[in-house]
């Protein structure tokens, strides 16, 4: 299992490559991509958590 990774950290990575003046088209899609996906994982393992959750008892 992939340990999810925080969206923000894609954000936070196109900030940076945005002032150095790298951040070129592919490079933004790569980043908005990574970020969607990580945002999925997380979501999921919230998901998988409360269904771990619910059948406990």
């Amino acid at each position: 299992m992939v340990e999810p990774t925080d969206p923000r950290v894609f954000l936070e990575m196109a900030k940076m490559a945005k002032e150095r003046g790298n951040l070129t088209g592919p490079l933004y899609v790569v980043y908005a991509l990574n970020f969607i996906k990580a945002k999925r994982r997380k979501e999921a393992a919230l998901a998988q958590a409360a269904l771990e959750r619910q059948f406990e008892n």
